[in-house]
């Protein structure tokens, strides 16, 4: 559970620091928005860019922050084992959890994946 808490910190310094690199007319709502995200997370992942905000990975453990409201069901079933393939691995569990701080990224939830 402790890895969990490490990588949810990680993305909140993330966007903390993306916070700064941001134009002050746009709404603090948009950063770290999926136009953001790189095409290797989409990729990685499967899921469409403007389903998701960010993968985070800390050895087994990968972290899938998505929008509920824009995902496709196919590609939120389908991304656990495709993170953990890109880990040479399979999927030990996984489970879509809501934000501790859904302040941090309003709307998204966590898609938390454990490879073996």
């Amino acid at each position: 559970m402790s890895q969990i808490k490490v990588i949810f910190a990680i993305a909140c310094l993330g966007m903390s620091v993306l916070a700064g690199c941001a134009p002050p007319s746009e709404p603090a709502a948009t950063i770290g928005a999926p136009a953001q995200t790189s095409g290797s997370q989409e990729a990685t992942s499967g899921i469409d860019k403007s389903a998701l905000a960010a993968v985070m990975a800390l050895g087994p453990q990968v972290g899938i922050f998505f929008y509920p409201d824009k995902i496709d069901p196919a590609q939120k079933a389908a991304a656990p084992a495709k993170v953990c393939a890109a880990q040479g691995r399979t999927v030990d569990s996984f489970k879509d959890v809501p934000l501790e701080h859904p302040e941090s990224l309003p709307g998204a939830r966590h898609l938390v994946v454990y490879c073996k």
